[in-house]
């Protein structure tokens, strides 16, 4: 999505000028992905209402899970944002294992905001990818949009 408030798109502007090519993969999600599979499930279900059953879907763009830096990289150049400076990834990883031993180990563990901002970071480190297999035998359209 597009959307200022999505908060893919908010990630990506907090580190528009300052953030590190982040190699984990990203299935990057978007309404419209969405809104695209809602539309043929209803055809579907208008067409074939004895056929649909209850299954849940996960949706994105057509093709593979790309680094997360690599969306950092299209949203610098579609806002054309300067400067930009890049991170050294090491450097990030060792403050987020550094954050991350510090509240699970000190009191800063009891304050609710640095538990959440260690969730935060603690899921941007890890890969996000899913299987989109099923929809797009299911949809053989949406796996062509």
């Amino acid at each position: 999505s597009n959307e200022p408030q999505c908060i893919q798109v908010r990630a990506l502007a907090l580190q528009a000028h300052a953030g590190a090519y982040l190699p984990v993969l990203l299935d990057a999600n978007s309404s419209r992905n969405v809104c695209t599979a809602l539309r043929l499930l209803l055809e579907r279900l208008e067409a074939e209402a004895a056929s649909v059953r209850r299954l849940y879907y996960y949706t994105r763009p057509r093709g593979p899970a790309v680094p997360y830096g690599e969306h950092l990289v299209a949203y610098r150049a579609a806002h054309a944002t300067s400067p930009a400076v890049w991170l050294p990834y090491l450097a990030v990883a060792m403050l987020v294992a550094l954050w991350h031993a510090a509240v699970r180990h000190t009191p800063l563990g009891r304050l609710a905001g640095a538990r959440s901002v260690d969730y935060l970071l603690q899921v941007s480190s890890r890969d996000h990818t899913f299987d989109n297999g099923r929809i797009h035998r299911d949809f053989p359209s949406l796996a062509a949009s």
